[in-house]
């Protein structure tokens, strides 16, 4: 299992050290331009605008670095699957004396583990920038984070048997957009478009309903993340092993 997860490291570190380096210049860049509404040309702003302005940097760079980062983090994991595949080295691992339970194991395990490093991120990095500039915006971009996050960790756990399936990045990326996130597109899209003029009545109402049922949205994530992970995990395993259609190629 080190073995594994040694080489899973090496063939993902590219993507690793592209999400550090791609996470500490956004927070750098938020902090600059969150700076610059305080002490720089952007305070002289005129209220409206301001403010608009002051909480959309608050959300976006509140969130978005440490979103990249586990976007990165995680493909960094999956990369390795796609590289057995085109190097053969799968051959080798279907035939050496390792269980399909081991090998899902540790891809779950890489991924789960990854996801929990980035939400200790963001809870460190929120709660400073929150210290900072306040939390009545910052708050909102972390709700956020942590509605995507669990989203991108069960897209996760699906990526997982469908690596092994279809191979590469771009057969599994396919399906996902047209199975997952094709529709949610535009069902978002309707809405939208439909309640436009209300969307910051709408916004607001959403916001509140988030804060005053966090501990039933926290369970109702616990429980999606341990269904879809379980689920996975049986189809992952019962991929692997059918070795004769993976390695009949």
């Amino acid at each position: 299992m080190t073995g594994l997860l040694k080489k899973d490291f090496y063939i993902g570190k590219k993507f690793l050290l592209l999400g550090i380096g791609l996470f500490l210049f956004g927070l750098l860049f938020g902090y600059l331009i969150r700076f610059s509404f305080i002490y720089g040309n952007l305070a002289h702003l005129d209220a409206s605008e301001f403010s608009d302005n002051v909480l959309m940097i608050d959300i976006v760079f509140t969130f978005v670095p440490v979103l990249v980062l586990l976007i990165l983090f995680f493909q960094g994991s999956l990369s390795s699957i796609y590289t057995d595949f085109s190097c053969k080295w799968h051959l080798y691992t279907f035939s050496a004396p390792l269980n399909p339970q081991t090998l899902t194991i540790v891809k779950f395990a890489e991924l789960l583990c990854l996801w929990i490093v980035a939400f200790m991120l963001e809870l460190g990095t929120g709660c400073i920038y929150g210290s900072v500039f306040g939390f009545s915006n910052a708050k909102t971009g972390m709700i956020a984070y942590c509605i995507l996050a669990v989203c991108i960790l069960l897209g996760g756990f699906c990526m997982i048997p469908m690596s092994y399936r279809y191979r590469t990045q771009n057969s599994v990326l396919t399906r996902l957009l047209l199975g997952f996130l094709l529709p949610v597109y535009l069902v978002f899209g309707v809405i939208v478009l439909n309640f436009s003029e209300s969307a910051t009545k709408i916004y607001n109402s959403l916001k509140l309903w988030c804060i005053s049922h966090k501990v039933l949205l926290c369970v109702i994530a616990f429980f999606l993340i341990v269904i879809v992970g379980f689920i996975n995990y049986l189809i992952c395993i019962r991929i692997i092993k059918r070795r004769d259609c993976i390695c009949g190629d």
